[in-house]
């Protein structure tokens, strides 16, 4: 199923501006596009606006209005490919954690449900091209034993099985083209020290993939995203005050890449953007202040568009 990106810039329109802060971020197959939701703008306002990026500027695509999502940080988004539709869970409003879903379709916005399988925002989302569902892998607790993963059918929340446990979530992304969704977490070698661990979803749990290279060293958190080849992450905050480092996946090996990158930030991600074979990577903010750049990775190296 197609939208039309008209159908759902017909929608309300957005309050506010471009999120670059704490936001959620997914790629729309109906627009074609990048989109992010909700976060925090340059000037900390919050946001339940949803802009898409074409590859020179952000414009809005929908604003939540007084139907649709209030505004948050934290959230998790994914394209559902099977049902063609935005898929938005959790998030914060404060110190309060939400538990609610939504999906942006072609009529807007519409609450799915209101109790979702965690009241904690650090997890990872997305499309699990294989068996046609979105899933979910969240923790209960940055300290906690408890990791599961959960599937959204469109009606309700499904646990689909344990583990794997005492990592932290970083990313989860769709494999594209049948594939299985892939999950990198953050696996604790050390007292402040943690190293990439990859999967890719079985159907019924999550099979570690074995790689070669040495590893991505990164605190947790840091934005990664799908490529044509592979994978890319970006550890971009590291403790004291550590140079950004990008990391690549190809042929089942990670390998630095040394070349120009975007500079310090956390509270940013990255998404494979199809339409384009490029990864979007968008502001965040740099310890000290709120950043509005985006760049693209296009297998080579980084580039800055904003």
């Amino acid at each position: 199923m197609i939208v039309a990106a008209a159908a759902l810039a017909a929608s309300v329109a957005c309050a506010g501006t471009v999120p670059v802060s704490d936001y959620a971020m997914a790629y729309h197959a109906g627009l074609q596009r990048v989109v992010v939701f909700g976060g925090f703008t340059a000037d900390d306002a919050p946001s339940a606006d949803v802009y898409a990026w074409d590859g020179k500027a952000w414009s809005c695509v929908s604003g939540a209005g007084p139907a649709g999502p209030r505004a948050r940080g934290a959230a998790m988004l994914a394209w559902d490919a099977k049902r063609g539709v935005l898929v938005l869970y959790g998030g914060r409003v404060g110190p309060a954690s939400l538990r609610d879903t939504w999906e942006l379709g072609a009529d807007g916005w519409k609450q799915a449900d209101t109790s979702g399988p965690t009241p904690d925002p650090h997890g990872a989302m997305a499309y699990d091209s294989a068996s046609g569902a979105v899933l979910l892998f969240h923790t209960l607790g940055d300290d906690g034993p408890s990791r599961s993963t959960w599937r959204w059918d469109g009606v309700r929340w499904t646990k689909l099985a344990d583990g794997p446990s005492a990592e932290f979530p970083d990313a989860m992304f769709d494999g594209g083209g049948g594939r299985p969704a892939r999950l990198i977490t953050a696996r604790r070698v050390g007292d402040d020290a943690f190293a990439a661990a990859t999967y890719d979803w079985s159907g019924s749990g999550w099979a570690e993939v074995v790689v070669a290279g040495q590893l991505p060293q990164f605190s947790p958190q840091a934005p990664a995203a799908r490529t044509s080849a592979g994978a890319v992450l970006f550890a971009g905050f590291e403790p004291g005050g550590v140079a950004p480092k990008t990391w690549v996946l190809e042929r089942s090996a990670w390998r630095a890449y040394e070349g120009p990158a975007p500079g310090r930030r956390k509270g940013a991600h990255m998404v494979f953007d199809a339409a384009r074979s490029v990864v979007v990577l968008h502001a965040g903010d740099d310890g000290a202040r709120n950043l509005t750049d985006t760049w693209e990775w296009d297998g080579r190296g980084w580039r800055r568009l904003l």
